[in-house]
């Protein structure tokens, strides 16, 4: 959601642009979107009370406890709702990512019966969302051998399955950092808006 420097005041560099926007859309375009009259606070609060009560026991988690204590959670408190580990047509084989993400209950129920047809199925979302372990890095392969089917490029991954599905928007996150890519760029993987919530919130005054 957006947010004012009057609510939630913090560095620029906290939040990272890699093209995906440049800053004439995002000081001057951004501020005229409806979305923008909303207030930020509750959900700028909520989430800083996941991260401090989550990020010191992090970096003991794997994948599915990062998502069980802090994915989930946040992405309900933004908002979403979703489809955790949709079926694919393609059998066994990942193909798909962790989430669908749908912007209410109706979009998400509308989809469950399209499960298996992903063109169908896939059209009621308007983003999909793939989560790693804490702290995982985001832009290589992993070696620590906590991930025993995903050993991938993350940023390569979610270019994949923005490809398949089609969705226009990913969300690629390892709990501490988010990252918003979009399938119209020309350059997917290097391209993406990145917030760092270590960052963000480290230091605040608490409320």
């Amino acid at each position: 959601q957006p947010r004012s420097p009057e609510a939630a005041p913090t560095k620029r560099e906290d939040m990272q642009n890699k093209t995906l926007f440049s800053r004439h859309y995002l000081e001057t375009r951004l501020p005229d979107h409806p979305e923008w009259s909303q207030d930020p606070r509750p959900a700028f609060k909520a989430v800083r009370a996941l991260w401090l009560k989550t990020h010191e026991h992090g970096e003991h988690w794997n994948e599915a406890q990062t998502e069980d204590e802090f994915v989930r959670p946040a992405l309900e408190t933004l908002g979403w709702r979703y489809v955790p580990q949709p079926t694919s047509k393609h059998g066994g084989q990942v193909t798909r990512p962790d989430y669908a993400l749908f912007l209410d209950e109706a979009a998400r129920d509308a989809a469950y019966k399209h499960q298996g047809d992903d063109d169908a199925f896939y059209a009621h979302c308007p983003a999909i969302a793939e989560a790693k372990y804490w702290g995982r890095p985001l832009n290589q392969k992993d070696a620590s051998g906590r991930e025993s089917w995903k050993t991938g490029n993350p940023s390569h991954q979610m270019v994949a399955y923005l490809v398949g599905t089609h969705v226009p928007w990913g969300i690629l996150t390892n709990g501490a950092v988010w990252r918003l890519y979009s399938r119209e760029v020309s350059s997917t993987a290097s391209e993406f808006y990145e917030v760092d919530l270590d960052a963000l919130f480290e230091g605040l005054p608490a409320d």
